[in-house]
């Protein structure tokens, strides 16, 4: 941590034992300017300092040269200083107390999905090991799931036991994990982040826990003069490696919040692989968008529901045309999609009936 004289007065405080160090290090000078690296420390130090009159800055790790195998505090302080005073550190934006305090309930949540999803694999491995193996259905720890789980009886008693006290646990973490999301549901309702819910809502593939998480994670939308900016902060922009007339671009950066970016990529799998046009999707946008339930659209024919649900992916697919051959018609697959489309207008070529070539003499007929 270091700082710059910038012109700082605390007037009315006295010399005394108690006061903090900070406050004592604030007095000695007529003004600071603090900046220091983030860290597991959070943002008590920042707000400890604002609220005292001392101009504070967060700013994100300076990267270590190459080569450089000597680290000090008084190298890294000197570092600071320069990098500060010539405005080369990148700063970060400290969140509100209420914004914190809902990201370490959001951050909670997830470890204790995170947790029932390791005592789900404990207990299906203990069944394994024993020989037992879910075969009534596809997907595990359905409603059937779970009560072929209670109903099995392992010849061990010893290993029987084990297998009650990690069902025992599982249990205690789904009545967790649903008492919190029930606590979400209700802070998502209220102020100051209802509206904001209500925004993020109206996106496709975006429910409540996914909105309370973005604004957690994000804080302030305002904060980005433009997208770009957000996605640049978010690592998903293409990684890139260029000089002079090549461009090569990779995968994306992931160099941002991990937290955030994992929640736009769980809700992009929610999206349709094709998306309509924008002209038939704005009004239904403007509507949800406007808390206000969207437009029906209205049903397919009742004597083609399936052509007509299907009938914008079909036309890309690749298609077999009957093409004649001779006596015979074969299928002939085209890569990309039809240019022709209609029985009259079908790709066709003209060729004459098979002839069987005349024997010569002293030929016989093969069997």
């Amino acid at each position: 941590m270091i700082a710059c004289v910038d012109g700082l007065d605390l007037p009315g405080r006295d010399d005394r034992e108690g006061d903090p160090p900070v406050h004592r290090q604030a007095r000695r000078a007529e003004g600071l300017a603090v900046c220091y690296e983030a860290g597991p420390g959070g943002f008590a130090l920042w707000r400890l300092l604002t609220r005292i009159g001392v101009a504070c800055d967060v700013v994100a790790l300076i990267a270590v040269r190459a080569g450089d195998r000597v680290k000090t505090d008084r190298r890294d302080a000197k570092k600071l200083v320069g990098f500060y005073r010539g405005g080369l550190l990148r700063f970060v934006a400290p969140p509100t107390p209420e914004t914190e305090g809902l990201r370490d309930l959001l951050r909670c949540r997830d470890d204790i999905r995170c947790a029932r999803t390791a005592a789900r694999h404990r207990v299906a491995k203990q069944l394994l090991r024993h020989g037992l193996v879910f075969g009534e259905g596809k997907k595990a720890w359905t409603v059937k799931h779970q009560a072929w789980v209670y109903r099995q009886q392992l010849a061990d008693p010893l290993a029987q036991e084990a297998l009650m006290q990690m069902l025992i646990h599982l249990d205690g973490i789904d009545r967790q994990l649903a008492a919190l999301d029930a606590k979400l549901e209700e802070i998502a309702e209220r102020e100051p982040w209802g509206w904001q819910v209500g925004k993020l809502r109206a996106f496709r593939g975006i429910g409540t826990l996914t909105a309370l998480g973005l604004i957690a994670e994000i804080g302030d939308f305002a904060r980005f003069s433009h997208p770009r900016e957000l996605a640049s902060w978010l690592g998903i922009t293409p990684s890139e490696y260029s000089s002079g007339a090549q461009q090569h671009r990779g995968h994306i950066t992931r160099s941002g919040n991990r937290h955030a970016r994992r929640l736009l990529v769980e809700a992009a799998w929610h999206l349709p692989p094709r998306a309509p046009p924008a002209q038939q999707r704005t009004p239904t946008f403007r509507s949800r968008l406007a808390g206000a339930s969207p437009p029906l659209s209205p049903p397919p024919p009742p004597h083609r529901p399936r052509e007509a649900l299907h009938r914008r992916d079909r036309r890309d697919r690749p298609r077999a045309l009957r093409v004649p051959m001779g006596r015979d018609h074969r299928p002939a697959t085209t890569r990309g999609p039809a240019t022709t489309r209609g029985a009259d207008r079908r790709l066709t070529r003209q060729t004459r009936p098979y002839r069987r070539p005349p024997r010569t003499a002293g030929q016989t007929e093969s069997p």
